[in-house]
């Protein structure tokens, strides 16, 4: 009922837990768990293939010491985007003016999630910052799963609003269990929304230099 895949394949547990906050005694809090990733059985055993398959990403040396953070599905995506929609409150005399502006809107009109996109699902690539080149193995394993989600029909998109969030507030990186110190970039990925007939032509925008 939570993601329409009722009757569809899909293997999870719901869980609502209520109880009434001890500071407020009018007040009740409500949490919802679902363990299940809002895919199909098969699409989502192709995730996991898909996961899988990023432990073979080059990296600086080829160390690879990269750490995947994975929300799995959309009760967990809205927990974490209320968590980060009440710290960026709490922090707001302090953002910088675009993302200040962001949280504005958002809190005006909370249907629309600019920072989530309202993927059901995210992928936080997590690099060792005692690696060679941590910032640069992440992007790379992002552009990695981009390419094979959208080859093997999963939809992606750059969460670049996360890492603006994260230089911003560091505290946001304890939401996601990310250590506050480690070099990270992030991936919302789902059943696509768009079919698109062909990719963008951006042959004239190319900039080549030899020297």
């Amino acid at each position: 009922l939570l993601h329409g895949l009722k009757n569809k394949g899909y293997r999870g547990e719901v869980r609502i837990n209520a109880q009434r906050l001890p500071q407020e005694s009018s007040h009740m809090e409500v949490q919802v768990i679902d363990t299940g990733s809002g895919f199909t059985e098969g699409k989502k055993a192709e995730i996991d293939a898909l996961l899988e398959s990023l432990k073979c990403i080059p990296t600086g040396c080829n160390i690879r010491h990269l750490t995947y953070k994975v929300v799995p599905g959309r009760a967990q995506m809205e927990a974490c985007r209320n968590k980060v929609v009440e710290l960026l409150k709490a922090r707001h005399e302090g953002l910088p003016d675009f993302l200040k502006g962001t949280l504005i809107s958002v809190l005006k009109h909370p249907e629309i999630d600019p920072f989530f996109r309202s993927a059901p699902h995210l992928l936080i690539v997590v690099g060792d910052p005692k690696a060679v080149t941590p910032q640069y193995d992440c992007v790379a394993a992002c552009a990695y799963f981009d390419l094979l989600g959208q080859a093997s029909g999963v939809g992606t998109c750059w969460c670049g609003f996360l890492k603006i969030i994260l230089d911003a507030v560091p505290e946001a990186a304890d939401i996601f269990g990310i250590p506050r110190d480690a070099p990270c970039y992030a991936m919302m990925f789902g059943r696509s929304a768009v079919t698109y007939a062909r990719g963008v032509n951006r042959a004239k925008d190319t900039k080549i230099e030899y020297i």
